[in-house]
């Protein structure tokens, strides 16, 4: 009978408590209550190497001095190759560092599975050795990694892999074109905890809401120039909502000077990263959440947005862009509301509307509160757990 080991391998997990990375993969692993879970993740200067996070066992890889573990968080490895070209010289130590440590963790403890995410570059590590393996993709790595050398290695690395699941029904296409049929992937997305943390204020708090807030690396991506302008062209016809941006990113320079150019500093107001614990104050105080994203030039785009999960978890009516995984959430004039991708007078025009109406606005509101359940960790947790018993079963 195989043992109840699995290894996550990831470049995103929690650092630290307080950590404003996205935690999102220490979510599903806090539910995988029948196995014994460790995470892989990479180091980085202030963070342990070896830890139990509330009952996961994690381990950091090292593959640098301290100071020059750089690759990985604050918007990860290739948003920072793409800024600074000169990461990727690391990034054969990175890939020997990861490599090593899974070879030196499935001696000790012999896995029954390992669990990869992100094809590049965990997926393309685990490949390398003989390990049975789930791989899931969350977007990024599927959308924007289409170099003529890259193309062929993701097509590798989704055909080694045991079982490939996806995020959202939007990225089935892209493993399609990779050479998969629909019958190989599974779409599971990611989830939030809307139990303890992301939850619906009570009545007195529910009728203080207001404003807009927009919560996202700022990154193209995100496309907040196009809510920017929304927010311009609203003030042309002395509509005057206050937004908050709550991010970091390699575009808050570049943001801040358009909202200057627009004369929309006393509206406008950015807070900069915040730790995941202090998110649901802002989507319980907040009439409106914004998801404006883009397909970006290098064809990124959202892998799910679960920013707008969250938001619907805790009450806040949502307007988003129509892009195919954010439809995966919602529902237009159901439980949110879709406007056109880089449109910021459709977007100016489902704000005043929304604005304006305080029963749609309600309705919105209940009905998100509904479709977030779907995505509660526990459930994602079960669907991921039933996945991993049947690929170890099949295994023995």
């Amino acid at each position: 009978m195989p043992n109840k080991k699995i290894l996550v391998t990831t470049s995103t997990f929690p650092r630290w408590l307080g950590d404003t990375d996205p935690p999102f993969i220490y979510y599903l692993c806090q539910g995988l209550q029948d196995y014994e879970v460790h995470i892989l993740a990479p180091h980085c200067e202030g963070s342990k190497e070896e830890e139990v996070f509330n009952g996961i066992h994690v381990h950091r890889y090292r593959y640098a001095p301290e100071t020059m573990e750089v690759l990985a968080y604050d918007g990860g490895l290739l948003r920072k190759i793409k800024r600074r070209p000169l990461y990727a010289l690391l990034l054969p130590l990175f890939v020997a560092g990861q490599w090593l440590a899974i070879r030196r963790l499935q001696r000790k403890h012999q896995f029954s599975l390992i669990h990869a995410h992100w094809i590049i570059p965990q997926g393309f590590v685990v490949a390398l050795s003989s390990y049975k393996f789930l791989l899931t993709s969350h977007g990024g790595d599927l959308y924007a990694l289409n170099s003529k050398f890259l193309a062929p290695v993701k097509r590798w690395i989704l055909r080694k892999a045991a079982r490939l699941t996806v995020v959202s029904h939007g990225m089935v296409n892209e493993c399609i074109n990779l050479g998969l049929t629909g019958n190989d992937v599974d779409v599971q997305p990611m989830g939030v905890d809307t139990t303890d943390l992301f939850v619906a204020p009570d009545g007195r708090q529910k009728s203080a809401r207001n404003g807009l807030l927009c919560v996202g690396r700022l990154v193209e991506k995100k496309g907040i120039p196009v809510l920017i302008e929304a927010m311009a062209e609203l003030r042309s016809k002395d509509i005057l909502p206050e937004l908050t941006i709550i991010g970091d990113g390699p575009e808050a320079e570049n943001l801040k000077s358009l909202v200057a150019q627009k004369q929309l500093q006393d509206q406008v107001s950015f807070l900069g990263a915040i730790s995941n614990k202090d998110l649901p104050a802002y989507y319980q105080q907040a009439s409106i959440f914004v998801l404006p994203s883009i397909i970006s030039r290098d064809g990124d785009q959202e892998g799910l947005g679960l920013v707008s999960v969250e938001a619907m978890a805790c009450g806040c009516p949502v307007i988003a862009s129509a892009l195919p995984a954010v439809k995966d959430v919602i529902s237009h004039d159901k439980d949110g509301l879709l406007f056109e991708p880089g449109s910021a007078s459709e977007l100016a025009q489902a704000i005043h509307r929304l604005l304006g109406d305080e029963k749609l606005r309600n309705t919105l509101a209940e009905e998100g509160l509904q479709r977030a359940s779907y995505f509660d960790w526990k459930k994602v947790s079960a669907r991921y757990q039933a996945i991993i018993e049947q690929l170890i079963n099949d295994q023995s």
